[in-house]
């Protein structure tokens, strides 16, 4: 506001009175808006970028169906351009095409005579002194202005934007000549500009940046030659790889493979080959992944030896170990090794260590780590970016699998500290899986779903990752006795089988057996069974195949014959069960400890009782006392009253107050047993005590008596 404006003199005149005070809203913080939004920190970086805190803008963007502008935020905003002079405007035009800073002397070329009107816009607030530039006070207020504008003017503007930029003598962010030639339609100017900034971006380490970049380009490559074409694809592609765009980068990869074809580039047609079967593991499609690395072998074998060849042979040993197939992974990456020596490829060097370091560690061999440790060590030596996310999530992930899970955690935090640094999105997320699987198995749940949940937000999220978060999820709402857990068993076995891997499948089918134990009802078809059986007789570790054999005879299916079993699921007798229970019980793993106590004797099971009671596994809660109960043991404990409890006149409990719910909709018995994963049996014995506590005689009668008590609506 100017010095002269009247309103000043309002303002000192409301001042001198006593009984008016002048208040100043502050802006929020960033951790305000996150609970302001009720969203995670992390999520509200976007939203707090635009609205800077202002609680006006925050609450309208919150009101509207996206963080986009609301109406009412622009309408307020285009409201005060318009009290503006016609210069004026002019100007918050030319700074509006901007985006954060407009430097003086760029947007004097650009606004021309309305550079004159700065003064005045300064002094209206709309924008702010930002040293030797100017910027508006809010990033919402500048993208509403902008979006406002008719195409072609806007177009004009980045034009001059671009142009002025490029004559100055000063070096300018690639990135922001590529906004600019964007905007301003000038295709070759996004051609010679975008890639380099996609370049540029990469060395930052800003991958996702990159991407955008390269993808700029990529709308106008049919301008470019085949070659020049190809060569964008790639770097397109590895970009997505490892932001975790994975269908993306698939496609890309066969677009180009497409072109090298036609060039007749068969080297590049076997790299390409290679990329392939990396990006269909991550979209675990085994089948495809292993007929393109056959493929590459194949291509490239008929070639002079070169460093495509090593990494083709290096990515069938990653295949190979992937799939548990020791002999052949350790084969295949000596044959990558002794190649990428000769030709002094430290890079291939690194990955065939881990391919064969984790296909030893997986067999239970002590120098499989030594050998993950060696190649991290080198590939941070060597700035192999890529190849350190790929060994702390081997890494991570061979230490949960053999219950180290105090090296789990080191491992996976480290990991995902320096993947989250580096926008190595592909890798960071899939130590999230493992680390939710850690959470779960040692009886952090919360934290356990609440990574899970989130992971699963993202409708881009990779099969080989998904099927592990939908493992854990389920695997906490069907303990709990949660609704609609089915459907997320049965996607994450199906993408299992699809991966076609020992260390998918397992976990997916514990889970199902798991539910099928809480439940009684089967729903595994004995073929799928069969398979993952004879699997596990051939190959696996020890402690997966392990807990897949207990929960098989859990579950009552045809057992699994093992030749060795961990002992922390031997309960072959009460000695050796309590002997596993002191195990679990060791490495915090409470509710495998109270798995292997109800094995033992009744006093055993009572403990195991109550161990799962303080979970909060309801649902297994339920399931142990019905076995108990058909043991013919009597004086079973009781749980605790709960507040849910007390605050019903009829002292239903939760799981009484659920089954009521169920009723109300008429379901079945045998549907209720389904959705709360407990036998039809228990159903009939809960809905006896609800007709006791409410005194009817009937189901119906139940539903309206609730109703009348306010215990439903």
């Amino acid at each position: 506001m100017r010095r002269t404006h009247p309103l000043r003199v309002v303002l000192g005149e409301l001042a001198t009175e006593r009984l008016v005070s002048r208040l100043t809203l502050a802006p929020l913080s960033q951790a305000g808006v996150a609970d302001l939004a009720r969203r995670p920190l992390a999520e509200v970086a976007a939203l707090y970028e635009l609205t800077r805190g202002n609680p006006f803008f925050v609450s309208e963007v919150l009101a509207g169906a996206d963080d986009a502008v609301p109406d009412t935020v622009r309408d307020a905003v285009l409201a005060r351009r318009a009290r503006m002079s016609t210069e004026a405007q002019r100007l918050l035009d030319a700074v509006a095409v901007l985006p954060g800073r407009a430097e003086l002397a760029l947007l004097e070329a650009i606004a021309g005579p309305a550079y004159a009107e700065l003064e005045d816009c300064l002094a209206s607030g709309m924008l702010v002194d930002d040293g030797d530039g100017v910027r508006f006070r809010h990033e919402i207020a500048r993208v509403s202005v902008e979006d406002s504008l008719p195409p072609g003017i806007r177009a004009e503007l980045h034009g001059h934007a671009l142009r002025a930029m490029v004559a100055d003598d000063i070096e300018v962010d690639p990135a922001r000549l590529a906004h600019h030639a964007d905007r301003a339609g000038d295709v070759e100017a996004v051609l010679r500009y975008a890639p380099v900034a996609g370049e540029r971006a990469a060395a930052l380490r800003a991958h996702r940046q990159a991407a955008e970049q390269y993808a700029l380009a990529l709308a106008h490559a049919d301008r470019l030659a085949d070659d020049a074409h190809a060569a964008l694809l790639e770097r397109y592609a590895y970009e997505c790889y490892l932001t975790d765009r994975t269908d993306e980068a698939f496609s890309a990869r066969h677009r180009a493979l497409a072109l090298h074809q036609a060039a007749g580039d068969q080297r590049r047609v076997g790299d390409t080959h290679r990329w392939l079967s990396r990006l269909a593991w991550f979209r675990a499609d085994r089948a495809t992944a292993v007929a393109e690395a056959e493929a590459a072998v194949r291509i490239l074998d008929a070639l002079p030896a070169g460093r495509e060849l090593a990494m083709a042979y290096s990515n069938m040993s990653q295949l190979k170990m992937l799939g548990h197939e020791e002999g052949e992974s350790l084969e295949w990456s000596e044959r990558a090794r002794r190649l990428a020596e000769e030709l002094g490829e430290t890079e291939i060097l690194v990955h065939s260590l881990n391919n064969a370091g984790t296909a030893l560690a997986q067999a239970g061999k002590d120098e499989g780590t030594a050998l993950l440790e060696h190649s991290l060590q080198l590939a941070l030596d060597h700035g192999l970016e890529e190849h350190v996310a790929r060994a702390y999530t081997n890494i991570g992930h061979n230490w949960i699998v053999i219950k180290e899970y105090g090296l789990a955690k080191n491992a996976l935090e480290a990991g995902i500290r320096y993947c989250e640094e580096r926008d190595l999105d592909s890798w960071t997320i899939y130590m999230l899986a493992d680390k939710a699987k850690l959470l779960l198995e040692t009886g952090n749940w919360s934290e356990a779903q609440r990574i899970a949940d989130n992971l699963l937000k993202d409708e881009n999220l990779s099969s080989i990752v998904k099927m592990g978060a939908l493992t854990v999820l389920a695997t906490i709402k069907m303990r709990k006795g949660e609704m609609d857990v089915l459907p997320l068993l049965k996607e994450a076995k199906e993408k299992a089988f699809a991966a076609m891997e020992l260390q998918r499948i397992i976990p997916a089918l514990v889970a199902c057996l798991e539910y099928e134990w809480i439940t009684g009802n089967k729903f595994i078809e004995q073929e799928s069974l069969n398979t993952a059986m004879n699997m596990a007789k051939q190959m696996g570790n020890i402690y997966e195949n392990s807990e897949f054999a207990f929960w098989i005879n859990k579950a009552g299916r045809p057992q699994l014959s093992l030749s060795t079993t961990y002992e922390g699921y031997d309960t072959s007798s009460i000695a050796k069960a309590l002997k596993a229970a002191a195990s679990w019980q060791k490495s915090v793993c409470l509710y495998e400890q109270a798995l292997v106590l109800f094995e033992g004797t009744e006093a055993d099971k009572k403990k195991a009782l109550a161990i799962v009671h303080g979970l909060g596994a309801e649902a297994v809660y339920e399931k142990m006392k019905f076995e108990m109960r058909g043991a013919g043991i009597k004086s079973i404990p009781r749980r605790a009253r709960k507040t849910s409890t007390q605050s019903n006149p009829s002292f239903l409990t939760d799981r009484e107050l659920e089954i009521l719910q169920l009723l109300q909709q008429s379901l079945p018995n045998k549907e209720i047993a389904s959705r709360l994963f407990i036998s039809a049996k228990t159903v009939d014995h809960h809905i006896s005590a609800i007709l006791f506590k409410l005194d009817v005689n009937s189901r119906t009668k139940a539903v309206h008596e609730a109703e009348k008590l306010g215990i439903l609506k």
